[in-house]
C-alpha cells in the first residue's frame, strides 16, 4: 500500500510525502526520496494529478512482466545500493556529519575531504544543535533552534552531496537544544529523551511517526535518567529489511535508590517500541551498569550493531590520581556478556579526546571507533587507521556527530 499525503488546502500544486506499507507488513516505511522528471527534486501533486504506483520484484524483472510468485528475497532497486550487506566494511558508510559552527558538516572519511555544509534554516539563526543518522547511510536528521526546537531531514547522494532540500519532520515542539535523539534505522522514526512534565527528574522516551507525526511516550514509574540511545533492527540484513522491528538501546540510571541497588537496575536496556504498555523498565535491561571488565566501569555512548547482535560501548577505568584510561568493550547483544576490549586504552583524565565505536555493520564484525587512536575494529582485532574524523573532547555530549 502506498500513502500519498499533501497539504489540505492544495489550490495548485505541492510537494508530497510519499510511505510504503509492503506485503505483510504492519508499519509504513517512509519514502525518502522520489525521483521526478524536470526541474523538481520531489514528485509534486496537483489538484488534477493521476498516481500510478507499479511494483517492481526483484529489481531485475522488466516493468512489463507479472509480479513474480516465487521471486527470491532481495530489496527493491532504489534501496539495494544504499543498505550494506552482512559483510560489509567500513566503505558502505564513508560519509559523516559534524556539527561545526552550527552548521552540518559532511565529511569524507576515507580523504577528510568535505563534501557538503548544511547550513540552518533561516528560523533558526543559532544553528544545529544536534544530528542523528538513519541506517541507510544517507539519511540524517538534524535539530535546529533553542527552546522548543525543530527537526529537519537531509539525505546524501553517493558522491556525499546533499540530494535533496531541507525538509521539516513532524516532530511535536518539545524538545530544546540538548535533547538526546536517535533516528530509527529505516528513517520512519525519531526516539527523543524528554523530561516527564512537573519538573520531576525523571526522563520518558518519546517515538515518533516522521510519516505522520503519530508519538508514543514511555515513562520510568521511578526517578531515573535516560543518557543514551541507539537503534537496532533485528532483521537488518537486506533480505529482511523490509519487515524488521526496530528495537531502541537506552542507557538509564536509577537516581533514587542507593548506590548498589542503582547500579543494579541501572545499565543499557533494550525497549520494543511496539510491545504493549508504557512503562519504560517493561524493557530488558541487558547491560547493568555494575559489569566490570578488568579495571574498566561505567558504560557511555553504546552503539547497537543493526543487526542487534553486538554492542559497543566506552568504558572509564576507576584508576585514582588523575590516571584514568578509557577503551571501548564489544559486548553479546543475547546474553550482556562482554566480548573483549576492542581498542587500545587511551588515557583519560577529564579532558581526554571523544572516545567510543563510530559505525558498526549489521553483524557487529566490523567498525570503526576513536579512542585516542582511529582505526577498524574486525571481531576483537583493532588496526589503526586515519578516520579524518575530528574527534572533540570526551565530554562533548551527545548528537555532535553522525555516521
Amino acid at each position: 500500500m502506498v500513502t500519498v499525503t499533501y497539504p489540505p488546502a492544495l489550490q495548485d500544486c505541492a510537494s508530497a510525502a510519499w510511505s510504503v506499507t509492503p506485503p505483510q507488513g504492519d508499519r509504513p516505511v517512509a519514502v525518502r526520496q522520489v525521483h521526478a522528471s524536470g526541474r523538481h527534486r520531489q514528485l509534486m501533486i496537483c489538484r488534477t494529478s493521476n498516481v500510478t504506483v507499479s511494483p517492481v520484484y526483484p529489481a531485475a524483472v522488466p516493468i512489463t512482466q507479472n509480479y513474480p510468485r516465487s521471486a527470491p528475497r532481495e530489496l527493491p532497486a532504489t534501496l539495494s545500493g544504499s543498505l550494506p550487506a552482512s559483510n560489509a566494511g567500513p566503505a558502505a558508510a564513508p560519509y559523516f556529519m559534524v556539527l561545526r559552527h552550527g552548521n552540518a558538516v559532511v565529511y569524507d572519511r576515507r580523504t577528510g575531504r568535505v563534501a557538503a555544509v548544511v547550513r540552518p534554516p533561516h528560523t533558526a539563526p543559532q544553528g544545529f544543535t544536534g544530528v542523528a543518522a538513519a541506517g541507510d547511510d544517507r539519511t540524517f536528521v538534524l535539530a535546529a533552534g533553542t527552546g522548543r526546537g525543530r527537526f529537519y531531514e537531509v539525505a546524501l547522494g553517493q558522491d556525499g552531496t546533499v540530494s535533496q532540500p531541507l525538509t521539516q519532520v513532524p516532530v511535536p515542539p518539545v524538545a530544546n537544544s540538548g535533547t538526546l535523539f536517535a533516528v530509527s534505522p529505516d528513517g520512519s522514526e525519531l526516539a527523543l529523551a524528554l523530561p516527564q512534565p512537573g519538573g520531576v527528574a525523571t526522563d520518558e522516551i518519546m517515538v515518533v511517526s516522521l510519516a505522520d507525526g503519530a508519538t508514543h511516550i514511555w515513562r520510568s514509574p521511578d526517578p531515573g535518567s535516560v543518557y543514551a540511545m541507539s537503534w537496532e533492527d533485528p532483521l537488518a540484513l537486506p533480505a529482511e529489511a523490509w519487515s524488521g522491528h526496530p528495537r531502541l538501546l537506552f542507557g538509564w540510571t536509577d537516581t533514587a535508590r542507593p548506590h548498589r541497588t542503582a547500579r543494579q537496575r541501572s545499565g543499557l536496556r533494550l525497549l520494543d517500541p511496539r510491545a504493549p504498555g508504557a512503562s519504560l523498565l517493561r524493557s530488558r535491561l541487558l547491560i547493568p551498569a555494575s559489569v566490570r571488565v578488568g579495571t574498566l566501569r561505567t558504560l557511555n555512548y553504546p552503539l547497537i550493531a543493526p543487526g542487534g547482535t553486538v554492542v559497543f560501548a566506552t568504558m572509564i577505568s576507576d584508576a585514582g590520581g588523575g590516571n584514568a584510561q578509557a577503551a571501548v568493550v564489544a559486548f553479546s547483544a543475547a546474553t550482556g556478556r562482554p566480548l573483549g576490549v576492542v581498542t587500545p586504552l587511551a588515557n583519560e583524565s577529564g579532558f581526554g579526546t571523544w572516545c567510543g565505536a563510530l559505525w558498526a555493520d549489521p553483524s557487529g564484525s566490523k567498525a570503526l571507533a576513536a579512542c585516542g587512536v582511529q582505526g577498524q575494529v574486525s571481531s576483537t582485532r583493532f588496526t589503526k587507521l586515519n578516520l579524518h574524523f575530528p574527534a572533540p573532547n570526551l565530554s562533548a555530549g551527545n548528537n555532535f556527530f553522525a555516521w
